[in-house]
């Protein structure tokens, strides 16, 4: 899959066998296909609103078969009993893309993959202007865009003699 592409499917007759872990929703028990896409730090919006007949789950993962780790799911998040999710793509991730069912629907499909450019940091593309974190944090990052600014560090001296080192 791939940005600006738009797929047709079914997953009728598609095997349930494979399906990944739970995703922000309960996985499904119907079939499913599985894509794989790979973007360049985008904002990418993956859509079943359009030309799908059922009631679909999108989920979206990285890792490997067997060893998924869930990035964003979704069930109904057109509005209606279709399926979308937006997401931080980083450049180089391999994310797997589950189609399915809600329970044991199936039917036909249209994905459509939409890609942005993320935007440029608004704050904290300087030392001076780091946005403090609490512990733990999660969260979607990006650096593009961000200011390739010198920094040698902060400067330290030793006790005994006054000696700088980085």
């Amino acid at each position: 899959l791939t940005c600006g592409q738009t797929v047709t499917g079914t997953t009728v007759g598609a095997t349930a066998v494979g399906n990944g872990p739970v995703c922000t929703t309960a996985a499904s028990t119907a079939g499913s296909l599985w894509y794989t896409f790979t973007a360049n730090n985008q904002n990418v919006t993956l859509s079943l609103c359009s030309g799908t007949s059922y009631d679909s789950k999108i989920f979206v993962y990285t890792g490997s078969c067997g060893a998924y780790t869930c990035v964003i799911g979704d069930d109904d998040g057109c509005g209606t009993l279709q399926s979308t999710i937006s997401f931080a793509a980083v450049n180089g991730v391999t994310y797997y893309v589950m189609v399915a069912g809600f329970g044991t629907a199936t039917g036909a499909f249209t994905l459509t993959a939409t890609c942005t450019d993320l935007p440029p940091p608004a704050v904290n593309d300087e030392c001076l202007s780091a946005t403090s974190l609490s512990v733990p944090s999660c969260g979607t990052y990006s650096t593009v865009g961000s200011t390739d600014s010198p920094d040698s560090g902060p400067q330290c001296f030793d006790n005994e003699f006054g000696n700088p080192y980085y």
